[in-house]
C-alpha cells in the first residue's frame, strides 16, 4: 500500500497551521494542531533545515514560514522528508527489478506515477490550510 508516513502528515499540518509573517512557538503550534509538544519541536527542526520553516529567538520566538503557503507544494514537503515519490520499485531504476526488461506495465507505472506526482506537485499549502474539516469516509 502506498502510504506517506505519519509525520510528514504532521509536517503538513504544521506547516499548514501558521500564518504568514506570524511567529509561533511549539507550545502553540501543538495547541493549533493537537499534535504532541515533543513531536512538533522535532518536526520543527527538521522542516527548518530543510528550508520551510525559520526560527525566531527571543521573547516572543518559535517559528515562522520561510515562503508563503501558496508557493510549497505538497510534493516539496514529501520528497523533502521521505525521498523521491514512487509506487513501483522499477520508477526509480529499471534494474530495480528482474522483470523490468520484460515487463509491460512499466510504461504504465510510469503514467500512474506521473499522474500522482502532478496531482501532489498542484496542490500547495495554502489549499491544506483550508478550514473545512472532511468526515470519515
Amino acid at each position: 500500500m502506498f502510504k506517506i508516513n505519519k509525520m510528514t502528515q504532521y509536517s503538513v499540518s504544521i506547516l499548514s497551521s501558521l500564518e504568514e509573517g506570524a511567529v509561533l512557538s511549539v507550545p502553540d503550534i501543538a495547541i493549533k494542531t493537537l499534535i504532541p509538544v515533543p513531536t512538533v519541536a522535532k518536526l520543527s527542526k527538521t522542516l527548518q533545515k530543510k528550508g520551510f520553516m525559520t526560527s525566531v529567538r527571543g521573547a516572543g520566538g518559535g517559528y515562522t514560514l520561510s515562503r508563503p503557503l501558496a508557493k510549497v507544494s505538497v510534493a516539496q514537503i514529501i520528497e523533502a522528508l521521505e525521498g523521491p515519490i514512487t509506487i513501483a520499485s522499477c520508477i526509480e531504476s529499471s534494474n530495480s527489478c528482474s522483470l523490468s526488461q520484460s515487463c509491460s506495465r512499466r510504461l504504465n507505472w510510469l503514467k500512474v506515477n506521473q499522474v500522482l506526482n502532478d496531482a501532489l506537485s498542484q496542490l500547495s499549502l495554502a489549499e491544506m490550510s483550508g478550514s473545512q474539516r472532511c468526515k470519515d469516509v
